[in-house]
């Protein structure tokens, strides 16, 4: 059977604006796809930059603000004489829990010249205590994933006259 495709002034006004519909869909869809998608992930590309160089800036600054108050630590000569355990009080001196809240420290490590950890001083997250001790054990476990890495990392490269201990502190 063959049917016949009507020819009436309402089928064709129907095809033409049907052809016509199509024709502007795939205009809009080209149009989209080469100019208004490109600009979009170029802009968002730009966004995402800025946004990275942000972040990335704001750790540089923790870091060298972080890496000044390290070395303030470790120039220090009464830290020097409490690594070679000539300076007993030097933690109850100069540790505090409001220390460490004031500058947002989590963890405060000391290691001796040979990598051993000498004191590690800190508040716990899970209680918000403030807490020292000699080895990251008993009441200071919660400080054994931090000294961990810590000590997997290498230690710097001075000259061995020079260096008596590493200290290394870690941001809330």
């Amino acid at each position: 059977m063959h049917q016949r495709i009507p020819r009436s002034l309402r089928f064709r006004f129907f095809a033409a604006l049907g052809g016509l519909l199509l024709c502007a869909i795939a205009a809009l869809a080209s149009i989209s796809a080469w100019l208004i998608f490109p600009a979009l992930q170029a802009e968002e590309r730009a966004t995402v930059k800025r946004e990275l160089d942000r972040v990335e800036r704001s750790f540089e600054l923790d870091q060298q603000q972080l890496h000044s108050q390290v070395r303030d630590w470790a120039h220090w000569d009464d830290t020097y004489r409490f690594i070679q355990g000539e300076y007993p009080r030097y933690a109850d001196v100069n540790f505090s829990q409001e220390m460490f809240e004031d500058m947002r420290y989590q963890l405060m490590a000391f290691f001796t010249a040979s990598g051993d950890v000498h004191f590690l001083a800190g508040i716990n997250p899970v209680t918000g205590d403030y807490q020292t001790c000699r080895a990251p054990i008993d009441d200071c476990s919660w400080m054994t994933p931090w000294v961990t890495n810590i000590c997997r990392q290498p230690l710097p490269k001075t000259e061995p006259i020079r260096v008596a201990f590493t200290l290394t502190v870690l941001r809330q």
